[in-house]
């Protein structure tokens, strides 16, 4: 306890004594801090926290391909194909779309 003690003081003194060194050291500690606080709080809120839905592990997205068409790669669909959907897939209970990112 007392090496303990006597290790605290000296560090103490060598932080007292060098300002420079303790503001960059605590400068590096705050942005370690906050950026390891971010970064969790981004992966809760999308990867561990359940979705807001009833029964969200049963929810799923469709698109089409457009690559296979000979198209530039696209992560949509247009309303016809939707149609399509929503009459002949049996296995889905309902189906909703939403417009673009941009």
């Amino acid at each position: 306890m007392i090496v303990a003690l006597d290790s605290l003081r000296l560090a103490l003194r060598t932080l007292v004594r060098t300002p420079w060194f303790t503001v960059v050291a605590l400068l590096t500690l705050a942005l370690g801090i906050g950026a390891t606080t971010t970064i969790y709080s981004a992966v809760d809120a999308v990867l561990l926290r359940s979705l807001p839905y009833p029964e969200g592990d049963r929810l799923v997205a469709l698109w089409v391909d457009g690559e296979k068409r000979g198209f530039v790669r696209q992560e949509f669909t247009n309303p016809a194909d939707f149609g399509d959907w929503q009459q002949r897939l049996s296995t889905i209970e309902s189906m909703a779309a939403w417009a673009g990112w941009s």
